[in-house]
């Protein structure tokens, strides 16, 4: 039996994760540290208080994980991840990143509405 019939390359999706599949591009989860980034990004962002303005939580969560990590050397880092590099490969101009992803994040919110027990 080959190994990664036994230890697969990836961990298998959290419900949360199977949430994000359903909003974003395949491309969001193809990486380790992009997946923890954005994961962390969208659930800080689920956390935040939806009085604020989609995209100033977005900017918000992305600077708060940006200090929870420190691995990551600044805000730059994380805005890639959750931008570029998740939507590469899509039709989405280069300068609309962040818009699809908000976009993108507004949809999630509506579909999360609290009730999945996530882990980030």
């Amino acid at each position: 039996m080959p190994l990664n019939d036994i230890i697969p390359a990836h961990p298998p999706l959290t419900s949360f994760e199977q949430l994000l599949d359903q909003h974003l591009p395949l491309g969001w989860r193809q990486a380790d540290e992009r997946r923890r980034q954005v994961r962390l990004v969208v659930g800080v962002f689920l956390l935040l208080p939806a009085t604020l303005r989609t995209k100033e939580r977005r900017k918000n969560a992305q600077k708060i994980v940006t200090a929870m990590l420190p691995e990551v050397e600044d805000l730059q880092t994380v805005q890639q991840k959750c931008h570029k590099d998740t939507f590469d490969g899509e039709v989405v101009d280069r300068n609309r990143y962040h818009r699809e992803f908000d976009s993108r994040l507004d949809d999630i919110e509506e579909d999360y509405g609290g009730e999945l027990s996530h882990s980030l």
